[in-house]
């Protein structure tokens, strides 16, 4: 089934025919998006562990260009599909992860998302292919980046890392999501990580399954 949603006065559709999940993903992360999502019209955006496109979505919808990342094929499936049914074209989906590294590497995965493998292990484990946020600027040759948003369940800090080069050039405003179910403290890690590269302690919107913690420019 096709939906039809607003973000800022902007409308854009959102198949959930498929797994369901999308559309209560949209819901239940409207308020974040209100408060911290303010993307513009030619904005460049890193959606990284873009699922179903619940962020990259509103993103185009507004004028940006996105790059989205969501390594695992039910999703990206889901993330392609909605990319299309809105006729969107200023956007990059890019079935693979985001690390530290750039290669093959083993991933643990849950019912809700694609997490990279950490020091906790969940319930399956699978193989994807990861590249970093500096080679990905540089292979695209990407002269900006404004937004940079990670959602990749306990591989925050294997993000960032991988992107040492564009978080000093280019300061984006950052939105994390702290999977402190999965990872204890992450969120004072990934704090303690982005003050050296300038960004404060951010602000914080606590959920039943962690936080959200937007770092602004």
């Amino acid at each position: 089934m096709i939906y039809e949603t607003e973000f800022k006065n902007v409308k854009y559709k959102f198949d959930e025919s498929r797994y369901g999940h999308g559309y209560d993903n949209i819901l239940s992360e409207q308020d974040i998006r209100n408060r911290f999502w303010n993307v513009k019209k030619d904005d460049i955006v890193f959606d990284v562990g873009a699922m179903s496109g619940s962020y990259t979505l509103p993103s185009l919808a507004i004028g940006a260009k996105v790059y989205a990342f969501e390594p695992k094929m039910i999703h990206f499936y889901d993330l392609s599909t909605n990319i299309y049914i809105n006729k969107f074209r200023n956007c990059i989906p890019l079935n693979i992860g985001l690390f530290n590294t750039e290669g093959i590497i083993e991933f643990s995965d849950t019912m809700r998302s694609t997490v990279v493998k950490s020091s906790t292990e969940l319930s399956s484990i699978d193989k994807i292919y990861v590249s970093t946020i500096d080679n990905i600027m540089q292979y695209y040759n990407i002269e900006k980046l404004d937004w940079l948003k990670i959602d990749t369940e306990g591989a925050e800090l294997q993000v960032l890392d991988g992107g040492i080069n564009t978080l000093k050039k280019f300061k984006p405003n950052i939105l994390v999501e702290n999977h402190t179910c999965f990872i204890p403290n992450i969120d004072i890690r990934t704090i303690d990580y982005l003050r050296k590269f300038g960004y404060d302690s951010g602000e914080t919107i606590n959920m039943q399954y962690g936080s959200h913690t937007f770092y602004k420019r």
